[in-house]
C-alpha cells in the first residue's frame, strides 16, 4: 500500500485523505478478485472489467502520489531553508525540544496548580484556567507525572505592509498566529515562539 521511494508521511494531516482512497482502493482490488472467483460467468466477466478499472485507478493514484510526494519534498526543502515552519507539530516538536523548555512551561504551570494569588498579574492566575475540566472532571492542570499540559492561544494581528510610506492608502495585511501560554510573558510573543498559521491580505 503506502509503500515503497514514494510513501507518503503518514502522520502528516494533509495526506489522511489521499492514503484512505488507496486504501480503498486496495480493498476494493482484493473484493473484486474474490468476487471473480464466484458466481456466473457474467459476473465473473463484470468483476474483471471492475477489476481492470480499479487497476488503472490505482496506477493514475500512484502518478498523483509521486508528484505530491515531489511538491512536498520540495515545500520541506524550502522551510528548511528559509526557517518557516510547515507543519504545527513540526514546530510544537522544535519548541518542545529546545534546551530546559519544558522546565519553563512546568513553572507556569505551576501558577494554576498552586493557590489563587488575591491579585491577577498574568492569564494562569485566572479561574477560567484555573477550574478547567478533563472529560472525567479532572482538572486539566493537575497533569500525570511525565505528561505536560499545554494551552495553546490564536491572535490576529494587522500591519501596513509598506510601513505607512504609502500616502493616501489603507492598506492591511493580518497574520494569523498561535503562541503557547504555558510560556512566561517575557517569551511567549517572541517571534521564535510563535507559529504563523496564515496570512490574509
Amino acid at each position: 500500500m503506502n509503500e515503497g521511494p514514494h510513501a507518503l508521511d503518514i502522520g502528516a494531516s494533509t495526506n489522511v485523505a489521499f492514503l484512505e482512497q488507496e486504501e480503498w482502493l486496495l480493498l476494493m482490488f482484493i473484493a473484486v478478485s474474490e468476487l471473480g472467483s464466484l458466481g456466473s460467468r457474467t459476473l465473473r466477466k463484470r468483476a474483471a472489467e471492475l477489476r481492470t478499472m480499479v487497476t488503472q485507478e490505482w496506477a493514475r493514484m500512484q502518478i498523483h502520489k509521486e508528484r505530491e510526494w515531489r511538491r512536498q519534498k520540495r515545500t520541506q526543502a524550502e522551510c528548511k531553508r528559509t526557517g518557516a515552519a510547515y507543519e504545527m507539530k513540526g514546530w510544537l516538536a522544535r519548541l518542545l525540544s529546545r534546551k530546559n523548555i519544558e522546565v519553563v512551561m512546568d513553572e507556569m504551570l505551576k501558577r494554576a496548580v498552586g493557590a489563587a494569588k488575591p491579585i491577577m498579574t498574568d492569564l494562569w492566575d485566572a479561574p477560567v484556567f484555573r477550574e478547567l475540566r478533563t472529560e472525567d472532571g479532572k482538572r486539566f492542570v493537575d497533569a500525570p507525572p511525565g505528561e505536560s499540559r499545554l494551552i495553546l492561544g490564536l491572535s490576529i494581528d494587522g500591519f501596513n505592509p509598506f510601513q505607512n510610506k504609502e500616502a493616501k492608502q489603507d492598506v492591511t495585511v493580518s497574520g494569523i498566529y498561535v503562541y503557547c501560554l504555558n510560556l512566561p510573558p517575557h517569551l511567549r510573543y517572541r517571534p521564535e515562539n510563535m507559529y504563523l498559521v496564515g496570512v490574509i491580505p
